[in-house]
């Protein structure tokens, strides 16, 4: 019997976990992907979440169905139509963020085709590092109450293409790709945005960049913005 369960998980959308079993032999008219999880030490990750992405398809929903690795990180995602697909994990709570984010992605991912005459593919799947951890609260900075905030992470300032959005609570946690300087702002209605501003920069904007496995404790008190009509502190 299949068995479903929804999960929240950090700065994604609303997530179908499936736990199953394959079906794909039944149905000819369908193709699976199998294959294993290991970490970077080349171990087995239990638990590891697996998405097939249809390229070239258009996304309809924020509804994306994952399968998850057994003890031994084997999975197994049926019930696939034709066409070509490139493969991903995450397990977010040992700081392995999805790798199909665009601030996570990576050239390494495997792509399979499924079709009538090859209905089967069978990939491996590793993760290459641990992400770093910022972590903190966010509160007003006139009343220090606990605020719920967007976090923006840039790889490059401007840049849509290389920008990912996260919605936090006030006690937050961001994965940030290790070695890399990455850009943050966070907002909040009625509030001025704030940005990260380290190193020798003293003005302006600059990058925070923390390497594999890192944490990063920062608490962060917005100013209530008087422009706005929404800006009085609750």
């Amino acid at each position: 019997m299949r068995k479903c369960r929804l999960a929240l998980l950090w700065g994604c959308p609303l997530v179908l976990v499936l736990i199953s079993t394959p079906t794909w032999a039944q149905d000819r008219d369908k193709g699976v992907i199998e294959g294993t999880v290991t970490n970077e030490m080349g171990k087995p990750v239990f638990k590891a979440k697996v998405h097939a992405d249809l390229i070239g398809a258009h996304p309809q929903s924020t509804l994306y169905r994952f399968e998850e690795t057994n003890e031994n990180g084997h999975f197994s995602i049926d019930q696939l139509g034709w066409g070509e697909y490139v493969v991903g994990a995450m397990k977010k709570e040992d700081r392995y963020p999805y790798q199909l984010n665009k601030l996570y992605v990576t050239s390494a991912l495997p792509h399979v085709t499924l079709t009538p005459h090859e209905p089967v593919a069978k990939v491996q799947i590793q993760f290459a590092w641990k992400a770093a951890l910022l972590a903190g609260r966010v509160t007003d900075a006139t009343t220090g109450a606990p605020l719920q905030t967007t976090f923006t992470l840039s790889r490059k300032p401007d840049s849509p293409s290389e920008t990912y959005l996260t919605g936090q609570f006030a006690d937050y946690k961001v994965l940030l790709p290790p070695d890399t300087a990455i850009y943050i702002e966070v907002s909040a209605d009625g509030y001025k945005t704030w940005y990260f501003v380290g190193g020798a920069i003293t003005s302006g904007r600059s990058p925070l960049r923390l390497g594999p496995g890192e944490t990063l404790h920062l608490n962060i008190a917005l100013e209530p913005d008087p422009s706005t009509a929404s800006s009085k502190p609750k």
